[in-house]
């Protein structure tokens, strides 16, 4: 008696791993590279914020901000600081140079923290400090308060 061959059956190869996991796979990959590039770009904020904050020139001007009598009669105590909006430094044809713009905040209302300054070798400093009041529009000069302006 002669045996029939048994019928060849296809036998479909398994599939590789990343095929079988390819729909949670791409997923998870961009998905962290796109945590990845977020975290990077808060590290590098929260540095060069912590920076700011460190500088002579944002301690003083926050000093002296929280200790002038037109402030403190504008916004109220206790004056608390915000993030700087604005923040910019660097040097062009041998001078340094300096902005910033800080929020402050007090019981009776916002203002805005204006310094500027330049330096040249050699030559003096610049320097600009002025708090505007959100409210009233009201300009206190913080490097001379005999010249505070207010508009109306």
């Amino acid at each position: 008696m002669v045996r029939q061959p048994l019928p060849l059956t296809s036998v479909k190869p398994a599939d590789s791993w990343s095929k079988r996991n390819y729909k949670w796979l791409v997923p998870a990959i961009c998905g962290g590279g796109i945590l990845t590039i977020l975290a990077c770009a808060a590290l590098t904020y929260w540095l060069a914020y912590g920076h700011l904050k460190a500088t002579a020139d944002y301690r003083e001007a926050v000093a002296r901000a929280r200790t002038n009598p037109a402030v403190t009669r504008a916004l109220g105590t206790p004056i608390t600081e915000g993030r700087p909006i604005a923040a910019r430094g660097g040097t062009r044809h041998s001078a340094d140079s300096m902005f910033m713009d800080i929020p402050i905040s007090g019981p009776k209302g916002t203002a805005n923290i204006i310094f500027a300054a330049s330096k040249s070798t050699g030559h003096q400093t610049n320097e600009h400090l002025m708090v505007l009041v959100a409210k009233t529009f009201q300009i206190i000069n913080l490097d001379d308060p005999r010249q505070n302006l207010t508009n109306h």
